[in-house]
């Protein structure tokens, strides 16, 4: 519902807006509604300088890697979002591997092409629908992480901190899992999406839901398999990498 739902409601918002349609969407196949991935901005306090989007032969499912300058002082940002394959084992995983590795190719030629111009670029955030956990997974299918250790390995920071492992996911009052579903006996949460970071300072992060029903996600009090969010960041004052390293949680409350 982009086109008759959340581009107008943006825009009437104040913001502008690119979309870009997941070329395996089910609703693309049958004439009807596909999901995708959208980029919003204030148009009264920044401008669209160059864009390039991506579908999942390359970058994922869908992928936006756009560059904004802000109309006060002309430093620019590179910001992308992306959704990943899913599912576990390590076909989906190495597939996942490949596509962060493209995606992180996109942001490289933004940040290249943006330092060859008058704009100064100074900061980088990168979001989205990863579909897989930062460390090793057991079950349902074993796979040895390797898409988020990449991301890492670019040197971008993580806005919530990262699970060292399963044990991460013991306890209800843990805020890093992303998704909480029952699937018949099988019960598991995991930390999915993610907001990364170069060049801000991250003040705040939205907190998962306190109370789920007894079905998890999707429920009747939160319709969606996976739980939004968001974080403030603070665009640092000078041409400073991310002034925060990445938090490991393991087995603990933060």
């Amino acid at each position: 519902h982009y086109g008759d739902f959340f581009a107008p409601t943006l825009t009437a918002a104040g913001y502008e807006t690119a979309f870009q349609v997941s070329d395996s969407a089910s609703g693309v196949r049958f004439g009807y509604y596909a999901d995708g991935v959208v980029l919003a901005w204030r148009r009264e306090r920044l401008k669209l300088v160059r864009i390039n989007r991506s579908t999942s032969s390359r970058s994922g499912r869908a992928s936006i890697v756009a560059t904004l300058e802000a109309l006060k002082d002309g430093r620019r940002i590179v910001i992308a979002c992306t959704h990943l394959n899913s599912k576990t084992g390590q076909k989906r995983e190495d597939l996942r591997y490949f596509q962060t590795s493209k995606l992180l190719e996109d942001i490289d030629e933004a940040r290249t092409l943006a330092r060859g111009t008058e704009g100064q670029l100074e900061a980088v955030i990168l979001a989205g629908d990863f579909n897989t956990d930062p460390h090793d997974v057991t079950h349902p299918k074993a796979h040895a992480a390797k898409a988020i250790p990449s991301v890492r390995a670019y040197g971008l920071a993580s806005a919530y901190p990262l699970a060292l492992d399963e044990s991460a996911f013991n306890g209800e009052d843990v805020a890093i899992w992303t998704t909480w579903k029952v699937r018949g006996d099988y019960e598991a949460k995991h930390q999915i999406d993610y907001i990364w970071y170069e060049g801000f300072k991250c003040t705040s992060v939205l907190l998962p839901p306190a109370k789920l029903g007894p079905g998890r996600l999707p429920s009747l009090s939160y319709p969606s398999d996976h739980i939004a969010i968001a974080a403030d960041l603070q665009l640092n004052p000078c041409s400073d990498t991310h002034c925060d390293g990445v938090d490991m949680v393991k087995g603990q409350s933060i």
